[in-house]
Order: structure tokens, then sequence, then C-alpha cells
């Protein structure tokens, strides 16, 4: 991720952050627990991983059906 800053206390306005999918999960989850009445979206990965999961079941089973 390439973050830009305005801000005087850094010597560089651009600095380069490199961030893990497992950093995003830790993120989620300390902010589902830190305000757990509001709905904290699920990453895109994890959404598609489900909806190919679930496509996948849906054309095997279709194909079976067909045998």
């Amino acid at each position: 991720m390439l973050e830009n800053t305005s801000r005087a206390e850094f010597d560089d306005m651009e600095y380069v952050a490199r961030r893990r999918y497992n950093d995003f999960v830790w993120l989620r989850q300390k902010l589902v627990e830190a305000f757990p009445t509001h709905l904290i979206p699920v990453s895109i990965t994890t959404m598609l991983l489900v909806t190919l999961s679930c496509e996948t079941t849906v054309l095997v089973a279709r194909c079976h059906s067909f045998l």
C-alpha cells in the first residue's frame, strides 16, 4: 500500500506499507470486538470464497442429477 501524507512530523511524503491478509483479518476482529452493535463487513476474499464454494457445490449437484 502506498501512503501519502502532508503532515510535518514525517520526513517523506510517501511511505510504503506492506500488509498481509491476516493483518486485515486481525483488524476486522478487533473492530467487531470494539463495536459489537456495528456491522463490520467481511473481506471481499471471504465473500468470494464462500460464493465460489456455494456455486461449485450447486454445479456439482446439478451435474450429478443429470447422470
